[in-house]
């Protein structure tokens, strides 16, 4: 569904960049009014121990924390989300001809309601806890759908993830086999895939051509088989890690080549921003994609060395400018009243 989803930008601003500490919030937003499931009923569907080691190895510490933290809440005393769902409910009409439609299930349009969620965001979620906040809405509803207009038709998707906001929608039926209260499959993989796509990835395309995706041997988070595991493989890690690496290249490297012409520049600044350079290359010369990552991303500092660097060297500048203009005036009048001297 994110790749059709063309208008749910941003999905490449998940890169990580100079993010020391990341904020993975998720709140549940449960419909027990409804469906009945109290919290501790549902509880079983999450597993933070399993997201948890995800995104530890995707995310290492020596790159930045991300922590993880849920929170619970009743459908029925939020009125903010309510009004956003009751609004964004799609009937028959406006479905047209789509082929699974069920007359007693109640279809939802889930790229408003991506939208709409992000405009209450601060109902609900820190934002200004660390670096950077991912937030994450799970509804858990019953006989509830979303869908979005895509190629021509209407289509059903569970999650939906971009520009650092996931929303996660899954069918209670489901969580449980036919009796209502067996355990049957959970929710952790969907919202790791879903924070995936916020940090940067995309599927793992379910192909064997190599022009089109990553070909049937990736079975990893990312990917829609069955049979795919909630963890990211090494592939995506070294995709993440040599992506940022460039990122960081590109976005600080011309201010600093720029600062090397300047006449008054810092010789030992300079060495040391052309060792970073030289070990960044080593790194991906040698496909350490992580290592070339954590030399690179010192850069992002540099520039911000160079700034202070900058102003000091203008200040300077602006005070030896100062004197010329004092001391030049001086200098003709000194000549000046020598020569007069002389001539009597």
């Amino acid at each position: 569904m994110n790749d059709i989803a063309s208008d749910v930008g941003g999905r490449g601003d998940g890169l990580l960049y100079d993010q020391r500490e990341i904020s993975a919030q998720i709140l549940m937003i449960n419909d027990e009014a409804h469906h009945g499931y109290s919290q501790e009923d549902l509880d079983w569907i999450y597993s933070e121990e399993v997201a948890d080691d995800a995104f530890e190895y995707v995310v290492p510490n020596e790159v930045a924390t991300l922590e993880l933290e849920d929170t619970w809440v009743e459908l029925s005393e939020c009125s903010d989300l309510n009004g956003i769902i009751t609004n964004n409910i799609m009937d028959s009409s406006t479905l047209g001809s789509y082929p699974w439609y069920r007359s007693d299930w109640t279809y939802l349009n889930g790229i408003n309601i991506f939208y709409g969620f992000q405009d209450v965001v601060d109902n609900y979620f820190n934002t200004s806890k660390g670096d950077t906040i991912f937030t994450s809405w799970i509804l858990l509803l019953q006989n509830v759908s979303m869908v979005a207009y895509s190629y021509g038709e209407y289509r059903e998707f569970t999650g939906l993830g971009g520009g650092g906001n996931v929303v996660c929608y899954k069918d209670l039926n489901r969580y449980y086999a036919s009796d209502g209260t067996t355990p049957r499959s959970g929710l952790t993989t969907l919202l790791v895939h879903e924070i995936g796509h916020v940090l940067g990835f995309r599927h793992a395309e379910i192909t064997n051509d190599a022009e089109e995706g990553t070909g049937g041997f990736m079975r990893d988070v990312m990917s829609y088989y069955p049979e795919g595991t909630p963890y990211f493989s090494i592939f995506l890690k070294d995709s993440l890690y040599r992506t940022s690496s460039f990122v960081a290249y590109y976005r600080n490297k011309p201010a600093i080549d720029t600062y090397r012409l300047d006449l008054n520049h810092n010789v030992t600044f300079l060495a040391e921003f052309d060792e970073i350079i030289d070990e960044g290359e080593t790194a991906l010369e040698a496909m350490n994609y992580l290592d070339a990552f954590l030399a690179y991303r010192q850069l992002y500092e540099f520039n911000s060395k160079l700034e202070e660097l900058t102003k000091t060297q203008d200040a300077a500048f602006r005070i030896d400018f100062q004197m010329i203009l004092i001391l030049v005036p001086v200098g003709i009048f000194y000549i000046w009243l020598k020569k007069r001297n002389r001539r009597f």
